[in-house]
């Protein structure tokens, strides 16, 4: 097994609890659906971690697999992977009893789920290369890119829409946007 194969079953481990946690909470609530108004919101940011768990995974394996792996790096990836656990583990509440409305539970907890996401990504396509002797050039290089920076940009900008943005219907709007554009890449591949 070579050290890019061992690091990323320990990081694939991970990402896939981050699934399960998603998809483990939805089975829970289809068993309880009768006292529960899941609404719109909580399965849209749902699939939408989903959709960017599997964008996230596949890019890391296409980016990490040239570098170098060390300690420093195993930490800082098992860092990133557990932000995502902890974002996957608040899309869905684990006390239906205290929240009955899916919605409610929407609004109080989709800035930490996002936030999360965001800090996964960042930390892992933006700081994690650095970290790991890409040059900032390097990094400047891809960023120059007008296909990379105006896709980036609009997850970014989308992203922190869905953080400040209290208004659910545009939420909705919002989320179905970023989810459009992970079906895009679906087609683009």
């Amino acid at each position: 097994m070579s050290a890019f194969e061992f690091f990323f079953s320990f990081y694939g481990l991970i990402l896939g609890l981050s699934v399960a946690e998603i998809i483990t909470g939805f089975a829970r609530a289809l068993r309880t659906r009768q006292s529960l108004r899941v609404g719109w919101l909580t399965p849209l940011l749902a699939l939408f971690v989903l959709m960017d768990l599997a964008s996230f995974w596949a890019g890391a394996w296409l980016l990490l697999q040239s570098i170098q792996i060390t300690y420093a790096f195993l930490i800082a990836g098992l860092t990133i992977a557990a932000v995502y656990y902890l974002s996957a583990s608040l899309v869905i509440p684990d006390d239906f009893a205290a929240w009955p409305s899916f919605d409610d539970y929407f609004d109080r907890h989709k800035s930490q789920v996002m936030l999360g996401v965001v800090t996964a990504n960042t930390l892992a396509f933006q700081i994690l290369p650095l970290l790991s002797g890409q040059s900032f050039q390097a990094r400047l290089e891809i960023w120059s890119r007008p296909d990379y920076a105006l896709t980036i940009g609009l997850y970014y900008l989308l992203a922190a829409a869905v953080i400040l943005v209290r208004h659910r219907r545009a939420n909705m709007a919002l989320l179905s946007i970023l989810i459009g554009l992970y079906g895009l890449q679906l087609f683009a591949a």
